[in-house]
């Protein structure tokens, strides 16, 4: 049976066996229309013999998410996602309709044998164009041009994936010289579309052969090519191949250094399970285990905030408040005292001092950014797709933690076990000692950050220090996880608490673990507790 769920938003290594995150396939649409009466088809196979699924998200032209849209198809079958701006299409009784829109998607899914096909019909015209997407990026593609006597126009589309403006070079070319070069910035998450001809000046339909895309900022999917005719009853669409070899980031590099917080860390998409084993020492039942699907490129902060990083942003942006922290002996100690709201308002601020978009607003429609006036208003909503900074959900960050271990902590732990869990002695765990701030090496107090061996992706005081808050709501009437295998999960839907994780200097040895689960109100502040923040990056 097929079944979906669909939101729309208008408005130092040890001697452990790591697992390389499984891979996400991303299938990047870079077009679909609201024109009239252009009929958009998403067509998803699995040719495998179980049920499988996928994540689809949308944008709006001004690159705001729209839709999300989470879906299994059956065995060795399709589904069909329809989008009409006609008026007249009725859609059949397979299809499942969505709201046409202009703007951007992309689909996500774990599993190599899905399949998204993308089509496009003009009204009631019999010309169906139609053709699979690719799971590829690259910083180069070309695109010839379709020169035939029933054709008479050209147009071109490409999709900015990522979070920061992509400047694009476009070349055409007719008969191996260049007949016209243009640059365009795209904004993130948006779409560059035009006819030729309002791409260069004086390149009309039939004066160039060949089109090459270009960016020296970041790599993106294929472009589109659309051709057709002024009676509009004869188009094709194709994408255009990679001509150049795209090396992505390795997880754990140094990514981004940052004004304020300083370095950041690369965490890639990926497929992992969250939670804890069964057989793990000192486990909780809240942690029962899930597969957790991750389609987000992650820039993670190489350390907790500090207070340093909190003065330095109050410094130029006022209306942060006082650094809250008890602690005061350095200003290298993570900031502590902090509440779940201010960790937000935090992030807006230093992403408004950054330049970037912020994540985190107080309505439904994501117009109305989170700011020092409407912080405590008790309404949250966060943009996950946006390049500012935020919360990491508890997802990412037990993923980040794990950093590929399958083991209770993503730093060597060999001598944990049942019989030293709960203690605060350094007897026998000697390879926390090296690596964790918690109650058995920390005198009752936070240590300056970095002060421990990093985790397998160069990440500081993921286990102790300071509990970190996370982004989700906790249910606190049914803590469990979901089962089976899930895209992107924020946390429940309602719920009076919100995830911390990590644990702290005041912590034994299983509430550090990377599967161990705590909650607070966002109110709320303790002086064990503070944050570290992430950026999406595409």
């Amino acid at each position: 049976m097929r079944s979906f769920q669909a939101f729309i938003l208008l408005g130092l290594l040890g001697a452990l066996t790591l697992a390389a995150p499984a891979q996400v396939y991303r299938y990047f649409g870079p077009h679909i229309t609201a024109v009239e009466p252009w009929v958009n088809w998403i067509e998803i196979y699995n040719i495998t013999y179980s049920e499988d699924g996928f994540y689809l998200v949308v944008w709006d032209a001004a690159g705001r998410p729209f839709l999300y849209l989470w879906a299994t198809v059956p065995p060795c079958d399709s589904m069909t996602l329809v989008l009409p701006a006609d008026p007249a299409y009725v859609p059949g009784p397979e299809e499942v309709a969505l709201p046409a829109v202009e703007g951007t998607f992309a689909l996500y899914t774990a599993s190599a044998q899905l399949r998204p096909k993308l089509s496009y019909r003009y009204g009631d015209t019999p010309s169906l164009s139609e053709f699979f997407l690719q799971d590829s990026l690259s910083t180069q593609y070309l695109v010839p041009n379709t020169v035939q006597a029933h054709f008479d126009w050209t147009g071109l589309t490409l999709m900015n994936p990522g979070n920061e403006t992509l400047n694009v070079s476009i070349y055409a070319f007719k008969d191996g010289e260049m007949a016209g070069w243009t640059t365009q910035n795209v904004p993130p998450h948006t779409k560059f579309v035009r006819l030729s001809e309002f791409i260069w000046t004086g390149v009309g339909y039939a004066d160039f052969d060949l089109v090459t895309f270009q960016s020296l900022d970041a790599a993106f999917p294929p472009p589109l090519a659309i051709t057709g005719n002024t009676e509009q009853d004869r188009h094709v669409f194709f994408n255009g191949p990679p001509t150049q070899l795209y090396e992505p980031a390795t997880p754990g590099m140094d990514f981004i250094y940052a004004p304020i917080v300083g370095p950041l860390h690369y965490a890639p998409p990926g497929v992992f399970t969250q939670g804890s084993p069964d057989a793990e020492p000192c486990r909780e039942a809240a942690e029962r285990s899930f597969t957790h699907v991750l389609v987000r490129d992650l820039a993670v902060m190489r350390t907790e905030v500090t207070r340093q990083m909190w003065a330095d942003l109050r410094a130029v942006q006022p209306d942060l408040p006082a650094d809250p922290s008890s602690h005061t002996g350095s200003a290298s100690l993570p900031v502590q005292g902090v509440s779940w709201q201010q960790a937000l308002l935090f992030a807006n601020l230093l992403s408004v001092q950054s330049g970037l978009a912020p994540c985190y607003y107080v309505d439904g429609w994501l117009t109305q950014p989170l700011d020092a006036t409407n912080y405590t208003d008790g309404a949250y909503f966060c943009d996950f797709f946006a390049g500012g900074y935020r919360l990491p959900t508890e997802g990412e960050w037990e993923y980040f933690c794990r950093a590929g271990s399958v083991h209770p902590f993503g730093v060597k732990d060999s001598s944990y076990s049942a019989a030293n869990c709960f203690t605060c002695t350094p007897s026998g765990l000697a390879d926390m000692m090296a690596a964790v701030v918690f109650c058995a090496n920390s005198g009752g107090q936070p240590a300056v950050v970095g002060s421990k061996n990093p985790n397998f992706w160069g990440l500081y005081d993921v286990h102790g220090n300071v509990a970190e808050w996370c982004w989700d709501l906790l249910d606190d009437m049914d803590p469990a996880y979901p089962t089976g295998q899930v895209f992107d999960h924020w946390g429940a839907m309602t719920g009076n608490f919100r995830v911390a994780r990590g644990g702290s200097f005041r912590d034994n040895a299983a509430a550090c673990r990377s599967a161990f689960r705590q909650s607070f109100q966002d109110h709320k502040a303790y002086d064990d507790l503070g944050f570290r923040l992430v950026r999406t990056v595409r």
